[in-house]
């Protein structure tokens, strides 16, 4: 004859107290990693100046070329397109990584531009592909020329 076990469950236990605090777990992207991934990046930008009836504006665009694997020997963890994904969304939410980014665009503009420019508008586009990153920054600024280069 076998024993049949009661299968009753204990009454649940009656909280007293709630903690105060509630414990989170989030993730975000270490900077100095960035930074190494930044350092390897494959850099591409066209622009030029052009006048319109505002002033003297720079129209331009920086694609940026983030590719994990090519980062395999200064980074630690797996450098592969579910990776990449994650850094896509960090990318996309984190605003010193943005900061970065628009920084890159920044200098390339200025460096095509070859004058000051201000009032920057930048738009940026992040896509992926396998384990690298997309990622596109449309620039608009306002040329600062001065009135001597102009005839």
């Amino acid at each position: 004859m076998s024993t049949i076990k009661s299968n009753k469950k204990r009454p649940m236990a009656r909280a007293l107290r709630i903690p105060l605090f509630q414990r989170e777990i989030r993730e975000h992207l270490s900077l100095s990693a960035f930074d190494v991934l930044l350092a390897g990046a494959r850099i591409l930008s066209e622009g030029q100046v052009a006048q319109q009836d505002s002033g003297p504006t720079y129209y331009g665009s920086t694609m940026v070329t983030l590719d994990l694997e090519r980062s395999g020997d200064h980074l630690r963890g797996p450098l592969d397109a579910s990776t990449a994904e994650k850094l896509l969304l960090l990318c996309r939410q984190d605003g010193a990584v943005r900061e970065r980014l628009f920084d890159v665009a920044r200098r390339e503009a200025t460096r095509l531009a070859a004058v000051a420019l201000s009032d920057w508008d930048i738009e940026m586009t992040v896509t992926r592909k396998a384990a690298r990153l997309l990622i596109d920054l449309d620039v608009e600024a306002r040329a600062e020329i001065p009135a001597w280069a102009v005839r």
